[in-house]
């Protein structure tokens, strides 16, 4: 990150956090692709999953009763990111796949890194969450070119990635401006229903 993108007041962005969707969008996809695109395919998206549900079970645990700025920013985050967990565990299904069961051990480290972080302070939740999404884009980066997405997929994956670097932009913006994410919420909740 550079601290040009420091100036952009990432904190200010309104992301959206959960998308629509609805019955008619469940569908079964892959069946014209070769069992080698299947497979790449299916191990993306494992992949993608995993890494979402370390990247939730981080967020859940550095999350404090402070109800400081980073708390909110935080629940926003996982918010996010159990969308994303929700939605690459569809797209898995919808290929006719299944979770790998080494999601265990990312949601382990998650929930273990995310309580360590939170006991050292607001500058080690800030760099592990910001290393979290680094990795995460770095992920995405390179599944977006190593698999032959379908249009629709490809979408999804591309939307995906494009909220990591906002998760990443927020998390670089308030390591140089701790006061700020250690400040009261700056928003109080919204009167809009779930």
């Amino acid at each position: 990150m550079s601290q040009s993108q420091d100036e952009v007041r990432v904190p200010d962005v309104d992301q959206v956090l959960r998308t629509e969707m609805y019955t008619h969008d469940i569908g079964f996809r892959g069946q014209n692709a070769d069992r080698a695109t299947l497979k790449r395919t299916r191990k993306a998206l494992r992949t993608i999953h995993r890494l979402e549900t370390m990247a939730t079970q981080v967020y859940r645990a550095q999350i404090s009763k402070k109800q400081t700025e980073l708390d909110r920013q935080l629940i926003a985050a996982m918010e996010n990111e159990v969308t994303h967990h929700t939605d690459s565990m569809v797209l898995l299904l919808e290929y006719n796949g299944n979770e790998s069961m080494a999601r265990l051990g990312f949601y382990i480290f998650g929930y273990v890194g995310g309580r360590i972080s939170r006991l050292l302070g607001t500058k080690y939740i800030l760099r592990l969450a910001e290393w979290v999404e680094r990795k995460a884009i770095e992920h995405y980066e390179h599944l977006a070119g190593d698999v032959k997405w379908d249009k629709a997929t490809y979408e999804y994956v591309f939307r995906m990635w494009e909220d990591e670097k906002v998760h990443q932009a927020r998390w670089f913006y308030y390591l140089n401006h701790i006061d700020e994410a250690e400040a009261p919420a700056k928003h109080p909740p919204s009167d809009h229903a779930y």
